[in-house]
């Protein structure tokens, strides 16, 4: 993967320490988006997707969330760290949401998450099978909501060493 989209969670940002991990093996991108005000965000995205020639996407909780569908739209691989998928999205944010075009996903909840509950996650994730994608769901009995850089980067290292194979 030559450039990699990285989209954070609601009332964050894109975090340095973050960034560098993702740039050790990649060039990441991210946009520093205000999700309750912008309602543009994903349109915002899908833009730095085409001008960027993006191959892969990592995202957390809400970005989490947005990434899910935009590795959909796009037919990108992608990491997501305690994605919100259980979550309603406005209308207004122009998400198109459907199904079979992810190739590769990685979803890693934290079953110490006091924001995004890990099991409405995993219902969403029975009640819309992908038979079309290549996903692994990583349960982490000592994460919660927050992703400690530690497992950030494991997890990121195990992202690229699965999409190389």
């Amino acid at each position: 993967m030559k450039n990699i989209l990285y989209i954070h969670g609601l009332d964050s940002f894109p975090k340095p320490e973050r960034l560098e991990i993702l740039n050790r093996q990649s060039r990441a991108h991210a946009l520093h988006l205000d999700y309750q005000a912008d309602t543009k965000s994903y349109q915002k995205l899908s833009d730095l997707i085409k001008s960027s020639s993006i191959d892969g996407i990592v995202g957390s909780s809400l970005g989490g969330l947005i990434g899910f569908w935009l590795s959909e739209a796009f037919t990108l691989p992608c990491l997501l760290f305690n994605p919100s998928l259980n979550a309603v999205i406005p209308p207004s944010y122009g998400v198109v949401q459907h199904y079979d075009n992810c190739p590769k996903r990685i979803i890693v909840l934290g079953q110490q998450d006091e924001v995004v509950n890990p099991w409405q996650t995993l219902e969403f994730l029975k009640e819309h099978p992908n038979d079309n994608c290549q996903q692994e769901i990583l349960m982490n009995s000592k994460m919660g909501h927050e992703i400690p850089i530690n497992y950030f980067e494991r997890y990121v290292d195990l992202f690229f060493n699965a999409h190389s194979s």
